[in-house]
């Protein structure tokens, strides 16, 4: 409330047009009970009123003298400048979370979340370290520093049961991130009928996902920044008999790695020795990257399906040889040697571009096969055998 006398010139009045301020620029009294306000707008057209007694209530003086002045909140200005700097810190402290965390993190680990995990976006990353290499301090790290960089709001921990508690304390104890567990109480309670949506930082046991299909069709109306799979070598598949046989597991790993945009699985046990199984794992970070089937199978009763032995690819390139009439003793090696020699034939000696054909990371290789085209060798020692 302002009292009409308070209506000096200068002064920034709301209350007298809708939705705007405007500014005194003379106020003329007649009597006691009225004055003749003439003031101008935002955009600088003036106008005049008579203002009585009862229009005191609406008025309200947004500032005296100057639409703007140093008399705000110190304390307030403070706090404000003092959340932005926090939120741009990241960008002069590089290991932010680090500083801000209860941890003294080992030189492997700061490696693995600073020099290869937070470059990746989107992240889709196997971490297989040995136990108790801390994973889950890598994992916190990456978490704590997603976060303070703002590109993480909703994370998702999946793990088996017996290591809910474990990761729970972990990540509050060492870097201030309340995560909750899901439980049946909270699964109950819910609001929405889906507790995935009203929960942003989220543990959940892993079998109580996979065999539970509503917890998955409320679970796919999700959207995550952040998965994470503890023990992810329980998401296991195989190829056996010429197909593919998927557990719950994995078919549960299948739909966490489509709701989510940074996806990192964690195990001290990726692989068990057979590669197809190894190749369908690796298919949760990126399906279209990896085949499902191996390049080369058996198709006897006894092995169908498995990927072949280096033996019998040997013996398949013998056989073909001998049969094409070839008399020489060919092996996969020496048509791998002959395509490229053909191939530094067909493109005039170019490396570089045969280098994508033959896959050898060293350029000096190919180089060797070049000199062996042109016979380079015996060539200079026909030179120097003539001057001798």
């Amino acid at each position: 409330m302002v009292k009409l006398e308070e209506l000096t010139r200068g002064s920034i009045i709301n209350g007298i047009l809708p939705n705007q301020s405007v500014t005194v620029i003379e106020a003329k009294w007649h009597g006691t009970d009225v004055v003749e306000l003439t003031y101008k707008d935002a955009s600088g057209q003036p106008y005049t009123e008579l203002l009585f007694r009862d229009r005191e209530p609406t008025l309200e003086i947004v500032t005296v003298g100057k639409p703007w002045s140093f008399d705000g909140d110190g304390d307030t200005l403070r706090l404000v400048s003092e959340a932005h700097r926090i939120r741009l810190a990241y960008l002069f402290d590089p290991l932010l979370a680090v500083h801000t965390s209860l941890v003294e993190p080992l030189p492997h680990q700061i490696t693995a979340v600073y020099g290869e995990m937070l470059n990746r976006q989107p992240l889709r990353f196997l971490l297989a370290d040995d136990p108790g290499a801390g994973k889950t301090i890598m994992a916190g790290l990456l978490i704590r520093e997603l976060l303070i960089r703002g590109d993480l709001a909703r994370c998702l921990i999946v793990c088996p049961g017996s290591l809910a508690v474990q990761w729970q304390d972990e990540l509050h104890n060492k870097f201030h991130l309340p995560f909750e567990i899901l439980t049946n109480d909270r699964i109950e309670a819910a609001r929405t009928g889906n507790a995935f949506a009203e929960m942003g930082l989220v543990i959940a046991r892993l079998d109580k996902l996979s065999r539970n299909d509503d917890l998955q069709e409320k679970l796919q109306q999700t959207d995550w920044d952040l998965v994470i799979c503890d023990e992810a070598h329980k998401m296991s598949a195989s190829f056996f008999g010429g197909e593919i046989r998927e557990t719950r597991r994995y078919k549960l790993g299948k739909l966490l790695s489509s709701i989510t945009r940074h996806f990192l699985l964690m195990t001290a046990t990726p692989h068990n020795g057979k590669e197809e199984d190894f190749q369908l794992f690796l298919a949760l970070l990126d399906g279209d990257r990896l085949p499902d089937k191996p390049l080369f199978c058996t198709v006897d009763r006894a092995t169908f399906g498995h990927r072949l032995s280096g033996n019998a690819i040997y013996n398949i390139v013998r056989n073909s040889s001998e049969s094409a009439g070839i008399t020489k003793v060919m092996s996969p090696h020496r048509i791998r040697h002959s395509a490229i020699t053909a191939a530094l034939d067909a493109t005039n000696g170019d490396t570089r571009k045969v280098q994508k054909l033959s896959r050898h990371r060293n350029l000096n290789t190919l180089m060797i096969y070049d000199d062996n085209r042109h016979q380079h060798q015996s060539e200079v020692t026909n030179i120097l055998a003539d001057l001798v």
